[in-house]
């Protein structure tokens, strides 16, 4: 990656601060990340955890998945198979490839380059827009049932809903584009279309890990800055366009192999430009020049990205998988690209998160003059706040206002976290007796308490407290439980 062991380090430590900081400021559980240079992974790495616990380690070996990215394989495998079969051509129309779809018609119009361009019309899940004349659809999903990829029931899902628009005529983001797509890959080769991948992608490229997301993968989402686990289930229904799922390492030698040119003849076909697409080639988004590749996916629980710059002289490829739906990976990527030398001026802007639904609770706001950035963690239970800060102070963060609540029978917090590295300790669920050895105990090695908290349990007095280092005495080191008139409740 870099021209000595020393530089090497040092862009190695560059980037492992660069992703800790947008794990903090992004409330990010775990991701992973890769970076691909010069015709190799110069870079992968896990970073956080799977679980609000913190006891479960992303490493490289981590499984996420592909989501929406799936579509770049399907649309690389496609290309793949018109380049070595003179049967199958991108001005096809799908008919002759998938018996089971309409042959007249304006379904019967849909031609393989419309399916990867997303210009076919096909529906895409519930979303209305573009879809003028399918106000609601509402397609079956349980007609595929099927535990693995099966393309007529993956066509049979969508088949009776009407078009939007007609083929060639506008262009609509589909998921269901791209199962039509995998159906005429399977119609063209006479290979089930995961077999196809599997013969031609997977193997040769070496991504033992790649599979079918066939059963639940765990994430998480974040509703008014609260973070919720979500279970994502079986995707495989949905397999050429969102159902693949590998570690980051498999994705990264995909993304080396598009940027190298050594799994398609003209890898460049897959970034055409499409009269009338708002920079969508064949399965892929792309700039106007071409400079910058990318697909970015989506799902219940997760996020993926895939960032390719086919144009630089060092052929620099940044891939990303996170467990949080809520996380923003491109400005994460941008900022990555930035330190090799690329100038994304969006990845400096700020972290906005909007509260689009209804919050229940109170959300306290502390504002601060200066340019400090502050964190603010909700509805934490005690074991997973501890684990929080811990994270927290790990990447340069420390507490400075906990905040206990009840929701039926059980106490959660909130916290406020404020960038800096002096020391910082944190006790919770104390009862009288510890709550007083360890303020005197944390006093006496130049701690001072900064927030003392009390609540009922059970019927029972706890309290929590929070210490920092200092000179200024917010509490006193004689202060006892007793002498606390007014305890909160």
């Amino acid at each position: 990656m870099c021209a000595s062991s020393a530089a090497l380090a040092q862009t190695a430590a560059q980037i492992d601060a660069l992703v800790r900081d947008e794990m903090a400021k992004q409330n990010i559980v775990g991701m992973a990340i890769a970076i691909v240079k010069n015709g190799a992974i110069a870079y992968a790495k896990g970073y956080g955890h799977t679980d609000l616990g913190r006891t479960q380690v992303v490493t490289t070996d981590t499984i996420f998945r592909w989501a929406s990215v799936s579509k770049t394989l399907t649309a690389a495998a496609t290309l793949k198979l018109a380049e070595e079969n003179a049967d199958i051509d991108l001005d096809d129309k799908v008919a002759k490839h998938v018996v089971y779809w309409p042959r007249f018609g304006t379904k019967g119009d849909i031609r393989i380059r419309h399916l990867l361009s997303n210009r076919s019309g096909i529906i895409h899940y519930k979303n209305k827009k573009h879809c003028r004349d399918n106000r609601s659809p509402n397609y079956e999903r349980d007609r595929h049932t099927s535990k693995f990829y099966h393309a007529e029931q993956g066509v049979d899902v969508f088949e009776r809903q009407p078009l939007c628009f007609p083929p060639g005529t506008d262009f609509k983001y589909s998921t269901f584009g791209f199962s039509l797509l995998g159906a005429a890959v399977e119609g063209a080769s006479g290979q089930s279309y995961a077999s196809w991948v599997s013969s031609n992608i997977q193997i040769p490229l070496g991504m033992s890990s790649l599979r079918q997301a066939t059963g639940s993968r765990a994430g998480f989402d974040q509703r008014c800055h609260i973070l919720r686990p979500v279970l994502a289930g079986n995707a495989a229904w949905k397999l050429p366009g969102s159902g693949w799922e590998s570690n980051i390492i498999d994705l990264a030698k995909f993304a080396n192999a598009l940027l190298q040119g050594s799994l398609l003849d003209d890898t460049a076909r897959l970034w055409t430009d499409v009269p009338g697409n708002p920079g969508y080639g064949y399965g892929v988004m792309h700039s106007p020049d071409g400079s910058r590749v990318w697909h970015r996916g989506r799902n219940e629980n997760s996020r993926t990205g895939l960032y390719l710059y086919p144009e630089s002289s060092d052929h620099l490829g940044i891939v990303l998988m996170i467990n949080g739906v809520h996380s923003k990976d491109k400005r994460i990527a941008h900022h990555l690209a930035d330190l090799f030398g690329r100038n994304n001026y969006d990845s400096r802007a700020p972290v906005v998160d909007e509260c689009r639904d209804r919050c229940y609770g109170k959300l306290s706001v502390l504002w601060q003059q200066g340019d400090k950035d502050i964190l603010l963690r909700r509805g934490y239970s005690s074991k997973h706040l501890l684990a929080e800060w811990t994270f927290l102070r790990q990447a340069g963060y420390y507490s400075n206002d906990i905040e206990p609540y009840l929701i039926g029978g059980e106490i959660y917090w909130d916290a406020l976290f404020s960038k800096g590295t002096a020391e910082n300790a944190i006790w919770l669920d104390l009862d009288d007796a510890h709550f007083a050895q360890k303020l005197h105990e944390l006093s006496n090695t130049g701690l001072r308490p900064i927030d003392v908290e009390s609540y009922k349990i059970g019927g029972k007095r706890r309290w929590a407290i929070l210490f920092r280092h200092g000179s200024d005495t917010t509490i006193s080191p004689n202060f006892s439980p007793g002498s606390r008139e007014q305890a909160q409740d």
